[in-house]
């Protein structure tokens, strides 16, 4: 056989592996696509199926709430301590001290905004059904951001009140804090020194408790019922 000819018929040889090499390769892409086409159809019926699921327990959570709107208000307070936990720790970029303040003083007032910390019928402070399991997430957002009650810019006020849901669920550090605070920028508001002195009595905490009831009889030296 001619040189030439046996070139010829290798390069031929050559060709045709690598047009069978091709074909073998795009038939295993079709083959992939095929499959990936499968997963996505699967996976749409999927994610449809969740939509469902989710409106119906969403247009659930209306039903169940409608009659009880300022228990339903509670989810933007929720809403508000997801924003508070992604920006101060979830991000993974410095923040700065002044942003992360305000970041934690919006969570707060929030909150306070279900609990104007009016006196009922009976004689007691109400607090909305729900709302102290948000007053725990925010104590948890102060703690690892390691804030204080001064570190929130709010009026005596508002630090009262917050101290008073810190209180009802059992975090006496943190609602003393709070009440220290709120008598700092309200010297005259009697409530949040009272609520501090209960707590030192409680604790049995002698000296400083006698230095608020000092307090207290200097704000209104005629009120014994605090002794």
């Amino acid at each position: 056989m001619e040189p030439s000819t046996l070139g010829i018929l290798t390069l031929y040889a050559l060709l045709g592996i690598a047009l069978l090499t091709l074909w073998l390769r795009h038939q295993a892409v079709l083959r992939q696509r095929e499959r990936m086409r499968d997963k996505m159809g699967s996976l749409q019926g999927d994610l449809s199926d969740t939509s469902q699921r989710l409106d119906l327990l969403s247009r659930g959570v209306d039903t169940v709430l409608s009659e009880t709107p300022e228990v339903h208000g509670l989810l933007d307070a929720h809403k508000s301590l997801e924003s508070a936990e992604t920006l101060l720790f979830e991000q993974g970029v410095n923040v700065s001290s002044s942003e992360s303040c305000a970041i934690a003083t919006h969570a707060a007032k929030t909150i306070l905004q279900h609990y104007p910390g009016l006196v009922s019928d009976e004689g007691q402070k109400e607090v909305i059904p729900g709302l102290l399991p948000l007053v725990e997430r925010l104590d948890a957002i102060l703690n690892e951001a390691e804030m204080q009650a001064e570190d929130l810019e709010l009026n005596g006020d508002e630090h009262r009140r917050l101290g008073e849901l810190f209180h009802g669920i059992d975090r006496i550090i943190r609602a003393s804090d709070f009440y220290r605070q709120a008598h700092s920028l309200s010297a005259e508001d009697a409530e949040a020194l009272k609520a501090l002195a209960t707590i030192q009595r409680e604790e049995g905490d002698v000296e400083t408790l006698d230095h608020s009831l000092e307090r207290l009889l200097a704000i209104d030296p005629d009120d014994v019922a605090v002794l």
